[in-house]
């Protein structure tokens, strides 16, 4: 399994927090239940449990009881995580709270998601919008909501954050995903990087591929932000050595002569 993720800048004033993280199991007890994704998204002055402190607690209910089942120990974490939200935030919950559960283990995985947070699996040149097997109408407000499933080879799951998603299907970046078959992670940063400039808003898309053969866990994160300071530091550090060359400075001078010129013939008549 390979993860990638994709981040991006937030326009001027943004008052949203994102925070991701992926967990390995270490331990024997934690490999039996395999790892852990966690997405969160909030108004940055909501008071009450931070994100980082949502998701400590769902991992320590998760890996509370290591001889249960991938499905049972998510399970059963869930209904704890959803009683810890209530005592910590009210029976519906911030109406600003995104939250994203992700556990998986020999390509057998369980998700849980509140609020908006879209979720799709990319199967043989097929998008399937995941959050969809949620119950329609549901927002969400007052617990997590679970699902179970399986990964085959060359499967992709997608998760985004809303404005993200709404920006990948208004540029048709899920089309694009379709038939990259199998996925290339250098290829689809090569496509955000051409449609970057039409999306200024906080966001976060995290993929997880699941390569023929081998399995190898790997991530890698991409941020649009810091390759944007790149860019500029390259072109700056050209016209510094530009600068420092002896004939760019004697063609300085040749043109500060000719300006100084032309200014003494128009004063002079």
């Amino acid at each position: 399994m390979q993860i990638f993720e994709f981040y991006f800048q937030a326009k001027i004033g943004e008052d949203k927090v994102i925070k991701s993280s992926f967990f390995e199991p270490k331990t024997i007890y934690e490999k039996k239940l395999g790892s852990l994704y966690f997405l969160g998204k909030k108004n940055s002055h909501t008071e009450g449990s931070s994100l980082e402190e949502i998701f400590t607690v769902f991992r320590q209910k998760f890996y509370k009881k290591p001889s249960l089942s991938l499905q049972k120990a998510f399970e059963e974490a869930i209904k704890e995580i959803n009683f810890y939200l209530r005592d910590k935030l009210g029976k519906s919950f911030f109406p600003d709270l995104s939250l994203l559960f992700f556990a998986i283990k020999d390509k057998k995985f369980a998700l849980a998601k509140l609020g908006k947070i879209e979720v799709q699996l990319v199967r043989g040149g097929k998008v399937f919008n995941l959050s969809k097997r949620w119950k329609k109408g549901e927002n969400f407000r007052s617990a997590l909501k679970v699902i179970f499933g399986g990964a085959f080879s060359d499967d992709l799951i997608a998760i985004e954050t809303e404005e993200v998603f709404e920006f990948f299907e208004r540029t048709k970046v899920f089309e694009h995903l379709k038939k990259m078959y199998p996925f290339s992670p250098v290829e689809f940063k090569e496509i955000l990087e051409f449609k970057k400039e039409s999306f200024n808003k906080l966001g976060l898309c995290t993929l997880f591929f699941f390569p023929r053969g081998a399995e190898i866990s790997s991530q890698e994160k991409f941020s649009f932000k810091k390759e944007a300071k790149i860019e500029a530091k390259k072109g700056r550090d050209f016209v510094l050595k530009f600068f420092e060359k002896k004939e760019a400075k004697l063609i300085l001078a040749f043109i500060f002569f000719l300006v100084l010129s032309f200014i003494l013939t128009k004063i002079l008549g």
